[in-house]
Protein backbone atom coordinates (compact mmCIF):
# COMPACT_ATOMS: atom_id res chain seq x y z
CA UNK A 1 0.00 0.00 0.00
CA UNK A 2 1.45 3.37 -1.07
CA UNK A 3 1.43 6.31 1.31
CA UNK A 4 -1.17 8.18 -0.81
CA UNK A 5 -3.26 5.49 -2.52
CA UNK A 6 -5.92 6.26 -5.10
CA UNK A 7 -9.39 4.72 -5.19
CA UNK A 8 -11.50 4.97 -8.34
CA UNK A 9 -15.09 6.20 -8.26
CA UNK A 10 -17.76 7.07 -10.83
CA UNK A 11 -16.85 10.77 -11.01
CA UNK A 12 -13.05 10.36 -10.93
CA UNK A 13 -11.02 9.14 -7.98
CA UNK A 14 -10.47 9.70 -4.27
CA UNK A 15 -6.92 9.95 -2.92
CA UNK A 16 -6.08 9.25 0.72
CA UNK A 17 -3.36 11.75 1.58
CA UNK A 18 -1.22 12.62 4.56
CA UNK A 19 -2.30 15.97 5.94
CA UNK A 20 1.21 17.41 5.61
CA UNK A 21 1.04 16.72 1.86
CA UNK A 22 -2.50 18.03 1.56
CA UNK A 23 -1.63 21.40 3.11
CA UNK A 24 0.09 22.44 -0.11
CA UNK A 25 -3.22 22.30 -2.00
CA UNK A 26 -5.05 25.64 -2.43
CA UNK A 27 -8.20 23.72 -1.50
CA UNK A 28 -6.85 23.07 1.99
CA UNK A 29 -6.69 26.72 3.00
CA UNK A 30 -10.31 27.16 1.89
CA UNK A 31 -11.53 24.26 4.03
CA UNK A 32 -13.79 25.15 6.95
CA UNK A 33 -13.65 28.83 6.04
CA UNK A 34 -15.87 30.83 8.37
CA UNK A 35 -15.95 28.16 11.08
CA UNK A 36 -14.36 28.52 14.52
CA UNK A 37 -12.37 25.35 13.82
CA UNK A 38 -10.83 26.22 10.47
CA UNK A 39 -7.99 24.37 8.72
CA UNK A 40 -5.51 25.60 11.35
CA UNK A 41 -7.31 23.62 14.03
CA UNK A 42 -6.99 20.41 12.02
CA UNK A 43 -3.27 21.11 11.57
CA UNK A 44 -2.82 21.54 15.33
CA UNK A 45 -4.62 18.25 15.99
CA UNK A 46 -2.45 16.42 13.46
CA UNK A 47 0.79 17.94 14.76
CA UNK A 48 0.15 17.50 18.49
CA UNK A 49 -2.14 14.46 18.82
CA UNK A 50 -0.69 12.39 15.98
CA UNK A 51 0.74 9.80 18.37
CA UNK A 52 -2.78 8.56 19.13
CA UNK A 53 -4.37 9.05 15.70
CA UNK A 54 -3.32 8.37 12.14
CA UNK A 55 -4.73 11.57 10.63
CA UNK A 56 -5.37 11.63 6.87
CA UNK A 57 -7.35 13.63 4.30
CA UNK A 58 -9.69 12.21 1.66
CA UNK A 59 -9.28 14.34 -1.48
CA UNK A 60 -11.82 13.89 -4.26
CA UNK A 61 -10.59 14.47 -7.82
CA UNK A 62 -12.76 14.94 -10.89
CA UNK A 63 -12.42 13.07 -14.19
CA UNK A 64 -9.69 15.51 -15.29
CA UNK A 65 -7.66 14.76 -12.15
CA UNK A 66 -8.27 18.10 -10.46
CA UNK A 67 -8.90 18.14 -6.68
CA UNK A 68 -12.42 19.39 -6.06
CA UNK A 69 -13.23 18.48 -2.44
CA UNK A 70 -11.61 17.21 0.71
CA UNK A 71 -12.59 15.63 3.99
CA UNK A 72 -10.33 15.00 7.02
CA UNK A 73 -10.39 11.50 8.49
CA UNK A 74 -8.27 9.31 10.74
CA UNK A 75 -7.60 5.70 11.68
CA UNK A 76 -7.77 4.65 15.32
CA UNK A 77 -7.80 1.45 17.35
CA UNK A 78 -10.74 1.51 19.74
CA UNK A 79 -10.56 -0.46 22.98
CA UNK A 80 -13.94 -2.23 23.17
CA UNK A 81 -13.71 -2.68 26.94
CA UNK A 82 -12.74 0.92 27.75
CA UNK A 83 -16.07 1.53 29.53
CA UNK A 84 -16.48 -1.96 30.97
CA UNK A 85 -16.37 -2.62 34.74
CA UNK A 86 -12.92 -2.78 36.31
CA UNK A 87 -12.97 -6.57 36.76
CA UNK A 88 -13.67 -7.03 33.03
CA UNK A 89 -10.84 -4.67 32.02
CA UNK A 90 -8.50 -6.46 34.40
CA UNK A 91 -9.35 -9.89 32.95
CA UNK A 92 -8.92 -8.65 29.38
CA UNK A 93 -5.59 -7.02 30.28
CA UNK A 94 -4.28 -10.40 31.39
CA UNK A 95 -5.47 -12.06 28.18
CA UNK A 96 -3.82 -9.32 26.10
CA UNK A 97 -0.43 -10.49 27.30
CA UNK A 98 -0.99 -13.40 24.93
CA UNK A 99 -3.32 -11.75 22.38
CA UNK A 100 -2.37 -8.02 22.31
CA UNK A 101 -5.20 -7.03 19.93
CA UNK A 102 -7.96 -8.84 21.80
CA UNK A 103 -11.18 -6.77 21.75
CA UNK A 104 -9.51 -3.91 19.90
CA UNK A 105 -11.21 -2.63 16.77
CA UNK A 106 -9.47 -0.64 14.04
CA UNK A 107 -11.79 2.02 12.68
CA UNK A 108 -11.77 4.56 9.86
CA UNK A 109 -13.40 7.69 11.26
CA UNK A 110 -14.56 10.53 9.01
CA UNK A 111 -14.24 13.83 10.80
CA UNK A 112 -11.98 15.48 13.37
CA UNK A 113 -10.04 13.51 15.99
CA UNK A 114 -10.65 16.16 18.68
CA UNK A 115 -14.18 17.49 18.87
CA UNK A 116 -16.93 17.98 16.34
CA UNK A 117 -15.89 17.68 12.72
CA UNK A 118 -18.41 19.15 10.31
CA UNK A 119 -17.84 18.29 6.65
CA UNK A 120 -15.57 20.82 5.00
CA UNK A 121 -15.84 21.82 1.35
CA UNK A 122 -17.43 18.51 0.37
CA UNK A 123 -20.80 19.18 -1.20
CA UNK A 124 -21.38 15.83 -2.88
CA UNK A 125 -20.57 12.85 -0.68
CA UNK A 126 -21.38 10.21 -3.30
CA UNK A 127 -17.71 9.77 -4.31
CA UNK A 128 -16.63 9.27 -0.71
CA UNK A 129 -19.48 6.90 0.05
CA UNK A 130 -18.59 4.87 -3.02
CA UNK A 131 -14.92 4.46 -2.06
CA UNK A 132 -15.04 4.17 1.74
CA UNK A 133 -15.51 0.36 1.88
CA UNK A 134 -12.44 -0.19 -0.31
CA UNK A 135 -10.38 2.29 1.71
CA UNK A 136 -11.36 0.63 4.98
CA UNK A 137 -10.52 -2.86 3.68
CA UNK A 138 -7.14 -1.69 2.37
CA UNK A 139 -6.15 -0.44 5.83
CA UNK A 140 -7.67 -3.24 7.89
CA UNK A 141 -10.45 -1.11 9.34
CA UNK A 142 -13.49 -3.17 10.35
CA UNK A 143 -15.77 -0.18 10.86
CA UNK A 144 -16.34 3.16 9.12
CA UNK A 145 -17.71 5.94 11.32
CA UNK A 146 -18.81 9.47 10.40
CA UNK A 147 -17.89 11.19 13.68
CA UNK A 148 -19.95 13.98 15.24
CA UNK A 149 -21.58 15.33 12.08
CA UNK A 150 -24.16 18.07 12.80
CA UNK A 151 -27.75 17.25 11.84
CA UNK A 152 -27.84 20.04 9.23
CA UNK A 153 -25.72 17.79 6.98
CA UNK A 154 -28.13 14.84 7.02
CA UNK A 155 -29.62 15.59 3.58
CA UNK A 156 -26.15 15.50 2.00
CA UNK A 157 -25.43 12.21 3.77
CA UNK A 158 -28.65 10.54 2.64
CA UNK A 159 -26.61 8.03 0.63
CA UNK A 160 -25.37 6.52 3.90
CA UNK A 161 -28.77 4.93 4.53
CA UNK A 162 -27.47 1.69 2.98
CA UNK A 163 -24.91 0.05 5.23
CA UNK A 164 -24.75 2.74 7.92
CA UNK A 165 -26.73 3.32 11.11
CA UNK A 166 -27.19 6.76 12.67
CA UNK A 167 -26.57 6.86 16.41
CA UNK A 168 -27.26 9.90 18.57
CA UNK A 169 -24.14 11.56 19.93
CA UNK A 170 -23.83 13.30 23.28
CA UNK A 171 -26.84 15.67 23.36
CA UNK A 172 -26.40 19.39 23.19
CA UNK A 173 -28.15 21.40 25.90
CA UNK A 174 -29.98 24.67 25.53
CA UNK A 175 -31.42 26.69 28.41
CA UNK A 176 -33.77 29.62 27.81
CA UNK A 177 -32.88 32.52 30.11
CA UNK A 178 -36.01 34.60 29.57
CA UNK A 179 -35.87 36.37 32.92
CA UNK A 180 -35.33 40.02 33.78
CA UNK A 181 -32.77 39.20 36.50
CA UNK A 182 -31.47 36.40 38.67
CA UNK A 183 -34.02 37.34 41.35
CA UNK A 184 -36.76 37.08 38.72
CA UNK A 185 -35.47 33.61 37.83
CA UNK A 186 -35.57 32.56 41.50
CA UNK A 187 -39.11 33.83 41.92
CA UNK A 188 -40.59 32.37 38.73
CA UNK A 189 -38.65 29.18 38.05
CA UNK A 190 -37.77 27.70 41.43
CA UNK A 191 -39.84 26.35 44.28
CA UNK A 192 -39.76 27.83 47.78
CA UNK A 193 -37.66 24.95 49.11
CA UNK A 194 -35.14 25.28 46.25
CA UNK A 195 -34.82 29.05 46.84
CA UNK A 196 -34.23 28.38 50.54
CA UNK A 197 -31.61 25.75 49.69
CA UNK A 198 -29.80 28.14 47.36
CA UNK A 199 -29.75 30.95 49.92
CA UNK A 200 -28.19 28.57 52.44
CA UNK A 201 -25.48 27.66 49.91
CA UNK A 202 -24.85 31.31 49.08
CA UNK A 203 -24.30 32.07 52.78
CA UNK A 204 -21.81 29.20 52.95
CA UNK A 205 -19.96 30.62 49.95
CA UNK A 206 -19.65 33.99 51.67
CA UNK A 207 -17.50 32.31 54.31
CA UNK A 208 -14.83 31.08 51.87
CA UNK A 209 -12.51 32.91 49.46
CA UNK A 210 -14.38 33.89 46.28
CA UNK A 211 -13.98 32.33 42.87
CA UNK A 212 -12.46 34.66 40.30
CA UNK A 213 -12.99 34.16 36.58
CA UNK A 214 -10.80 35.50 33.81
CA UNK A 215 -10.86 35.12 30.04
CA UNK A 216 -7.43 35.05 28.43
CA UNK A 217 -5.90 34.29 25.04
CA UNK A 218 -2.80 32.58 26.42
CA UNK A 219 -2.00 30.02 29.13
CA UNK A 220 1.68 29.70 28.24
CA UNK A 221 2.79 30.81 31.69
CA UNK A 222 0.52 28.37 33.56
CA UNK A 223 0.17 25.51 31.08
CA UNK A 224 1.57 22.98 33.57
CA UNK A 225 -1.15 23.83 36.09
CA UNK A 226 -3.90 23.89 33.46
CA UNK A 227 -2.90 20.57 31.95
CA UNK A 228 -2.52 18.95 35.36
CA UNK A 229 -6.10 19.91 36.21
CA UNK A 230 -7.26 18.57 32.85
CA UNK A 231 -5.50 15.24 33.46
CA UNK A 232 -7.23 14.88 36.84
CA UNK A 233 -10.61 15.25 35.14
CA UNK A 234 -9.55 12.91 32.32
CA UNK A 235 -8.48 10.22 34.80
CA UNK A 236 -11.92 10.21 36.45
CA UNK A 237 -13.78 9.83 33.16
CA UNK A 238 -15.24 6.40 32.37
CA UNK A 239 -15.37 7.15 28.63
CA UNK A 240 -12.18 8.39 27.00
CA UNK A 241 -11.20 9.18 23.44
CA UNK A 242 -8.67 11.87 22.64
CA UNK A 243 -6.17 12.82 25.36
CA UNK A 244 -5.13 16.43 24.92
CA UNK A 245 -1.51 17.45 25.44
CA UNK A 246 0.21 20.61 26.65
CA UNK A 247 1.52 21.05 23.11
CA UNK A 248 -2.07 21.02 21.83
CA UNK A 249 -3.02 23.94 24.11
CA UNK A 250 0.10 25.93 23.32
CA UNK A 251 -0.18 25.45 19.56
CA UNK A 252 -3.84 26.47 19.61
CA UNK A 253 -3.00 29.83 21.14
CA UNK A 254 0.05 30.31 18.91
CA UNK A 255 -1.61 29.51 15.58
CA UNK A 256 -5.19 30.65 16.26
CA UNK A 257 -4.96 33.72 18.52
CA UNK A 258 -8.01 35.22 16.81
CA UNK A 259 -10.19 32.21 17.69
CA UNK A 260 -8.91 30.85 21.01
CA UNK A 261 -10.12 31.87 24.47
CA UNK A 262 -9.36 30.19 27.79
CA UNK A 263 -11.80 30.54 30.68
CA UNK A 264 -10.00 30.28 34.03
CA UNK A 265 -11.58 30.01 37.46
CA UNK A 266 -9.32 30.59 40.46
CA UNK A 267 -9.75 30.41 44.20
CA UNK A 268 -6.95 32.16 46.07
Amino acid sequence: MTDSPTFKCTTGHVRLMRQAECRALPLWSAAFRGLAKDHRYHEVVDDTLGADFDCRVLVTHDAAGEPVALQPCFFVEQDLVATAPAFVRSAVARLRRVWPRLLRLRMLMIGCAAGEGPPSVVSDFSSLIETLPAIARSYGAALVVWKDVPSIHRPALAGLSAGFIRIASMPATRLALSYASFDDYLARALSHSMRKNLRRKFRALDAVPPLEMSVVTSVAGIVDEVHSLYLQVFARSALRFEKLTKEFLLELERRMPDRVRFFLWRQE
